[in-house]
């Protein structure tokens, strides 16, 4: 994630000072004093503070083509995933399954084919996440 700043681009944790921080005694690392909220198809996502850590991927509408990588699963923090209206094809891997933190996917308006995974949040996901997908079955069609 990067911050405009006129001619300048840097990342955000560039930006931070020893003033912006503030040690929790429990957890032993910095929180932050900076939040967004991120507006993704409708859904509107608040962040009210925001780690160095990725938490949301949103790759929707760039006509990517190509498999959906089972790499996405070692993102073990991520909370939110779009790859929604691009031209991805195959399976969806099952290893997205092991992100526990995953709160939101987006992945309609693709050419995905085969069962939806089961298991963890996968359980939780509505239709509308996997719809426009033909080739798709399973829960929670």
């Amino acid at each position: 994630m990067k911050v405009v700043n006129g001619s300048q681009l840097t990342y955000m944790e560039d930006m931070l000072s020893p003033a912006l921080y503030a040690t929790d005694a429990y957890f032993d690392f910095p929180s932050y004093a900076y939040s967004f909220i991120m507006d993704n198809k409708g859904i509107e996502l608040a962040y009210g503070k925001i780690s160095n850590k990725l938490t949301s991927i949103s790759l929707s509408g760039n006509k990517f083509t190509g498999v959906i990588p089972s790499s996405l699963g070692n993102l073990t923090e991520i909370e939110s995933m779009d790859l929604s209206d691009n031209k991805l094809s195959g399976k969806i891997p099952q290893p997205l399954v092991a992100l526990k933190f995953l709160g939101f996917i987006n992945v309609s308006q693709n050419n995905l084919k085969g069962r939806i995974p089961q298991g963890y949040q996968f359980d939780t996901f509505e239709n509308s996440s996997f719809e426009g997908n033909p080739g798709l079955c399973g829960k929670p069609f």
